[in-house]
């Protein structure tokens, strides 16, 4: 198991999903939106996390999104990520997130920024109900 911030239960299946971040979106991750320049988090949660975490959550598998490699974490992008999914992503609860999410990382300098998105998430949920 990859030290760092784990989520919620594992699934019921064997099957595990990897998003690595560095080498499948970018290591360089930048601003909030489009307009703020290439690889956003809105981007990153419309390309990649959404999709590919929708599609765990069917297959009843784990989602592992790993950040090793990444040049650093801007919370710009990482509300806009990881509060964003909440907030746009209609029938997607917190709990849900939980159950099927994995936020990690072996870098313990990135562990405090994959608390931080979880926060985010839980800010997100907090101003839903």
């Amino acid at each position: 198991m990859v030290p760092g911030l784990t989520l919620g239960r594992p699934g019921r299946s064997a099957v595990v999903t990897q998003l690595l971040v560095a080498s499948e979106f970018s290591p360089y991750l930048g601003g909030r939106v489009y307009d703020d320049g290439p690889f956003s988090g809105q981007e990153f949660r419309e390309k990649f996390l959404r999709p590919r975490l929708l599609a765990a959550i069917e297959a009843q598998a784990p989602l592992h999104v790993v950040f090793d490699g990444v040049a650093g974490m801007p919370t710009s992008f990482l509300e806009e990520a990881f509060g964003g999914l909440l907030r746009t992503t209609p029938n997607l609860n917190l709990e849900k997130v939980r159950g099927y999410l994995r936020l990690e990382a072996e870098d313990p300098e990135l562990w405090p920024f994959l608390k931080l998105a979880e926060q985010y998430m839980s800010q997100q949920a907090d101003r839903s109900h």
